[in-house]
């Protein structure tokens, strides 16, 4: 989790740094305001890039619970299963000490 977060700032300050040259190595032209929206668009995309695959996060958040849950009611079944067989256990050992009588 730590090595994505820092992967993602790294990215935005590349991204920084690389549209601070283009813009410093750029002549005193007309349309350089634009190409600083340009920029600051591209800038408002790559910071909300996580939040963009936020779609992913809860897929793959929604299969970790699919499986917990799978598991838990596996579980459960088995546990049924046991109290069954005890149940059936107990039963023939009082049918048992009813027919030693």
């Amino acid at each position: 989790m730590f090595e994505e977060l820092a992967g993602y700032i790294k990215g935005i300050v590349f991204f920084s740094l690389f549209a601070n040259l283009i813009l410093d190595f750029m002549p005193n032209i007309n349309y350089k305001k634009y190409i600083k929206v340009l920029i600051g668009i591209l800038l408002i995309i790559v910071i909300l890039k996580p939040i963009l695959n936020f779609d992913f996060l809860l897929n793959e958040i929604n299969d970790k619970v699919d499986d917990v849950s799978f598991e838990l009611n596996n579980d459960l079944q088995v546990d049924e299963k046991i109290n069954e067989m005890e149940t059936k256990i107990y039963e023939r050992i009082l049918e048992g000490e009813n027919f030693e009588r």
